[in-house]
């Protein structure tokens, strides 16, 4: 869908005028009243790549997801709800994540297949799903499949092709789209005469792409000479910069643009506010940056710019009103040569917003700088800027686990994964078959990014997309091809582009790149999803009719998918209404659940499945008998799913046989269910709850995971919690019998 001449809001206007009298697109925040800031949940996971929006920052984490902190008025969080945050919170669905890009009040990420995913503000089509509403959780760029590098704007993004041409969506009054038309896209369209882009970048209202052989050309408005022709005339096709031609790097910002050319040295054109090269005036055609010449990367914000140096360094220029230059002062209100930013040693990647800059470094953080007025430095402080680099709360070191059913494993940062508790089978992979009530390393395991746990064995997700698994194999569970069980990890036959993994007792599930799933093992009650599955399924086949699919769960006998419309569905047992469908049995193929709207994630327990809503909330179906559906005992078996009474501001559940735990945003863990083993962690001999409540003193938890009679909760802190059934070591303290309240693991 296109549109002409487009009916502009007050925003747009007010916007405008920022940007006329000298301010940035991420000045938006400054238009409303800032919501306040609550510390969510944070991750605990490595960073591989940071960018900066108006007023948000984004980091993909190492595995490919994405986390974003900041300003949150129109869901460029991407989290679900339009609540600002000054720290961490997950993006929905994304989980292959290889680049994201952030405009003033939008996000975009580039995912692994080459398919574009946006969120936030979408009244110009920057979301380029066809749509003009807003949107809180990521949506498909319409017909790009095989992207390889994307750049934002304020209100478009682009990206480019495989084959070296662009495609660009979004707000095109200065004709920042390239395709010869002021016309604003709601899908991509063609910009033309580019067919060797390497990579792209957005500005104000325009737009300039790197070529493979070291020139630049750009295209939209030219007030200030940010096309770089020597002129300052707009342009609604793409145009050649003059003088650039070993350029290996590109940034763009503030209604300029620079580059990093191959000898080190960057060169800048456009608006000049930041005196990059010592003077005030505009220049339409490059102009060195005093005193560097050893730059890797380069990044513009409104008014300052910043550069990773050789050695790891980051020097910045330009404005520092709000301590933006990170060295340590604000007294500096134009520099006209580059500083050295405070404390900043092994930068690898560095990105500004509006008036404030992130730089990830080796250690694996965060550290970010500048002003934080909407929480833009992620250090959960209420302090309105700060002139030295401060550490993103919670992005520090990989920590995955997964609870079987009396076995226990966990990813460790550097990579390692360790398992505890039963190994009768070899299911905690350390080449015994030797039970531990405290972790034992397993071997042959090439970067894991997450973990799955049966009842016999262990599988574990690499980030090649390989999946290894270990221990039982009766079932063919193991997807080696034959039934002999493995003591140590071996690969999963024809599955190299997995991208998530789900296990339920004896079967595990994995979504493949193209969002379709494959299922092996026990093929009971058509778990498997596929009528020609064998009932012992030694390698994977696909489950029929399901595309889409962003998140899976495995349950006993039963699984289940969410779908990029929010929609779920299930397949395999239905004796208890597990796969949410009255009106008929048993299915070995996939049925939407109905009355499920809006789902993010779902967990498929022993006999019911529980699903998690965008905001918040969590619907239950399936067997009751212990109160796991939130209702009294007495209700048996409702097929329907129905809200948790009392249960709000959830980030993750987690479900065993009989029992579900949920992950609030404050960091607490409320569970209800089964409590025969104690697994619902609030020292009661009660039996069983159907009311969710506390789990005792767990305050910071930032994961949850249950197994069949047990649960475990990795904290702020790195430390792991858990609490229920220790009768085979599973709780990973070193003693054994059952445990009401959290204990600590041992050896984290």
């Amino acid at each position: 869908m296109r549109r002409d001449r487009p009916i502009r809001p007050l925003f747009y206007h007010l916007t405008l005028l920022v940007i006329l009298l000298g301010g940035c697109g991420g000045s938006s925040a400054s238009l409303d009243q800032p919501p306040s800031i609550d510390p969510p949940l944070v991750s605990k996971a490595a960073p591989t790549a940071i960018e900066s929006g108006g007023a948000h920052n984004c980091a993909i984490i190492s595995g490919g997801n994405v986390e974003c902190w900041g300003y949150n008025f129109y869901g460029q969080l991407g989290d679900g709800t339009k609540t600002s945050s000054s720290t961490p919170v997950k993006v929905t669905v994304i989980k292959t994540a290889i680049a994201v890009s952030g405009g003033v009040s939008h996000t975009c990420a580039l995912a692994s297949g080459g398919e574009v995913h946006c969120w936030g503000w979408n009244v110009y089509g920057q979301l380029g799903n066809t749509s003009e509403l807003d949107s809180s959780m990521p949506v498909i760029v319409q017909s790009i499949t095989d992207a390889v590098s994307i750049g934002s704007g304020i209100y478009h993004t682009c990206a480019v092709l495989a084959d070296g041409h662009v495609k660009c969506w979004g707000a095109n009054f200065f004709s920042q789209l390239g395709d010869g038309t002021t016309f604003d896209s709601f899908s991509p369209v063609t910009v033309g005469g580019i067919s060797n882009a390497k990579s792209i970048v957005g500005s104000f209202h325009h737009t300039c792409v790197l070529l493979k052989d070291g020139s630049v050309k750009c295209w939209g408005n030219n007030a200030y000479g940010q096309l770089g022709d020597g002129t300052t005339t707009s342009s609604s096709i793409p145009v050649q910069v003059q003088g650039v031609s070993s350029a290996i790097s590109i940034a763009s910002g503030g209604g300029r643009t620079c580059v990093v050319s191959s000898n080190g040295s960057i060169e800048c054109w456009g608006r000049n506010i930041i005196r990059l090269n010592g003077i005030l005036s505009d220049s339409s055609i490059p102009v060195p940056v005093l005193n560097i010449s050893t730059a890797t990367t380069v990044t513009l914000g409104n008014s300052h710019g910043c550069a990773t140096l050789s050695d790891g360094q980051v020097q910045c220029w330009g404005y520092n009103d709000t301590g933006q230059l990170g060295n340590g002062t604000i007294n500096q209100s134009l520099t006209l040569a580059p500083v050295f930013v405070n404390d900043i040693i092994g930068a690898t990647s560095i990105s500004a917003g509006t008036n404030h800059t992130c730089a990830l470094v080796s250690e694996g953080v965060i550290r970010c700088w500048g002003e934080n007025t909407i929480g833009q430095l992620g250090n959960g402080q209420g302090s309105s800027f700060s002139s030295f680099p401060v550490i993103v709360n919670g992005i520090e070191s990989a920590v995955a686990l997964s609870l079987g059913f009396n076995h226990t494993c966990a990813i460790l940062s550097g990579h390692e994964v360790k398992c505890w508790g039963y190994n009768y089978t070899g299911q905690l992979g350390d080449g015994s078959t030797i039970s531990s009530n405290m972790s034992v390393s397993v071997g042959g395991i090439s970067n894991p990014i997450s973990l799955i746990t049966g009842e016999r064995h262990s599988c574990a997700l690499q980030s090649d997309g390989g999946v290894k698994c270990w221990g039982g194999n009766s079932f063919g569970m193991l997807g080696s091809g034959g039934f002999s069980r493995a003591l140590t990890p071996v690969t999963v036959q024809g599955l190299s582009t997995a991208t998530s993994l789900d296990g339920g007792d004896y079967h595990t599930c994995a979504i493949i790149v193209d969002t379709t799933v494959r299922c092996w093992g026990l093929n009971r009650i058509g778990v498997l999803g596929n009528v020609l599955a064998n009932l012992f399924q030694a390698i994977p086949i696909e489950v029929v009719g399901l595309s889409g699919v962003t998140s899976i769960s495995a349950g006993a006998s039963h699984s289940c998918a969410v779908i990029a419309d929010g929609t779920v569905h299930c397949w395999g047992d239905n004796s208890n209404g597990q796969i949410g469908i009255e009106s008929i049995a048993d299915s070995t193929s996939p049925v939407q659940v109905a009355d499920v709207s809006g789902a993010v994630s779902v967990v498929a327990g022993g006999d019911h499945t529980c699903a998690l809503l965008f905001d918040g909330s969590v619907k239950c179906w399936g067997s009751n008998n212990f109160g796991q559906l939130g209702k009294d005992r007495s209700v048996i078996q409702p097929t329907t799913p129905d809200l948790i009474p009392g249960l709000s501001s959830v980030t993750n559940i987690t479900a065993g046989s009989s029992h579900i735990c949920a992950l609030l945003s404050d960091g607490t863990v409320h569970c209800w269910g089964n409590n025969s083993k104690g697994q619902l962690g609030y020292n009661t001999d009660s039996y069983s709850s159907s009311t969710p409540l506390p789990v005792s003193d767990i305050t910071t938890a930032v994961a949850i995971e249950a197994g069949s009679n047990h649960t475990c909760a990795i904290l702020l802190d790195g430390t792991m919690n858990c609490w229920g059934d220790n009768s085979r070591g599973q709780l990973g303290d070193g003693n054994a019998g059952y445990h009401s309240i959290p204990v600590t693991v041992i050896g984290f």
